[in-house]
C-alpha cells in the first residue's frame, strides 16, 4: 500500500503490482466508492496514495516505509497485550485475514 500511486487509479479500475518480490504479477480491481472514500480520507500531497510516504527521494521512501511497518508491528503487539491474545498478531496474519475476508466480500461490504 505504501508504494500505491493515484496514477494507478484509471478509468474506474486499481492496477497495481506490488513491491515485496520480483515477480508478482499485476492485479487489477475495480475501484469504488469505498475506496475512494478511504483515499479521500487519508489524502497525500505527494504522488502516492496515502500519507506514509512524505517525502519523495529513494532512500528516504525506503526509512519512511520502516517506520510506518515499525509502528504498525508496536501496535499489533500492544493489540495482543491488551486483549491477552496467546499469540501476538502480526503482519502476515493481517494479510492473511484480510485476504480471506476479500475473496468472500468486495471492499464496499466490509467497509
Amino acid at each position: 500500500m505504501a508504494y500505491l500511486k493515484k496514477s494507478n487509479v484509471k478509468d474506474g479500475m486499481l492496477t497495481y503490482i506490488s513491491h515485496t518480490s520480483d515477480n508478482n504479477p499485476a492485479v487489477t480491481i475495480k475501484w469504488d466508492k469505498a475506496m475512494q472514500q478511504i483515499a479521500d480520507k487519508y489524502t497525500s500531497d505527494t504522488e502516492y496514495m496515502f500519507p506514509i510516504i512524505t517525502k519523495e527521494g529513494n532512500a528516504d521512501e525506503t526509512e519512511q516505509i520502516k517506520r510506518s511497518r515499525h509502528n504498525v508491528v508496536y501496535n499489533l503487539r500492544s493489540i495482543g497485550k491488551l486483549y491477552k491474545f496467546s499469540v501476538s498478531p502480526t503482519i502476515a496474519m493481517t494479510k492473511d485475514l484480510w485476504r480471506k475476508i476479500m475473496d468472500e466480500v468486495s471492499v464496499s461490504e466490509v467497509i
